[in-house]
């Protein structure tokens, strides 16, 4: 964390403003290039701005794709495991996930955003480390309710 500025309210945490970066990980078979795996973000109350990008050292096995974020996500409903409040971009290089449109999406009470992909906005297919190789890079942008 970088910096806090609390604005005066009592001490309800949704009341505050912070700037900082995190680590970003991810599944044990994806490592990333040195000092790319930084990612930033700005909370204002209960909402987080969050990006990242980061560029593939090596990967192996075929888990699927997900990367940490700064705090955890509030709990919501509906409570299905693709059904989360987020809404951001990706952008992505060198990958291997076809010309569907990829986005992340955060779970309810998670610490983790996932990456689908859609065709046709019924069929979401979770991507895996097989869509990725030592030269692809992903750029993150998500704002998420947190908890």
């Amino acid at each position: 964390t970088t910096g806090i500025v609390q604005i005066p309210s009592g001490t309800d945490t949704n009341h505050f403003y912070r700037e900082g970066t995190w680590t970003v990980t991810s599944n044990a078979n994806l490592n990333f290039v040195a000092n790319s795996n930084t990612g930033t973000y700005t909370r204002i109350g209960n909402i987080c701005h969050a990006q990242f990008h980061i560029q593939v050292a090596s990967v192996s096995g075929s888990n699927h794709l997900f990367f940490s974020l700064p705090f955890t996500s509030a709990a919501h409903t509906p409570s299905t495991s693709k059904n989360g409040e987020a809404i951001g971009s990706v952008g992505q290089w060198q990958c291997g996930f076809g010309t569907d449109h990829v986005f992340a999406s955060v779970g309810q009470s998670s610490s983790n955003c996932y990456l689908y992909s859609t065709g046709n906005n019924t069929n979401w297919t979770t991507l895996t480390n097989g869509g990725v190789s030592s030269s692809s890079q992903i750029s993150v942008t998500l704002t998420y309710r947190i908890a």
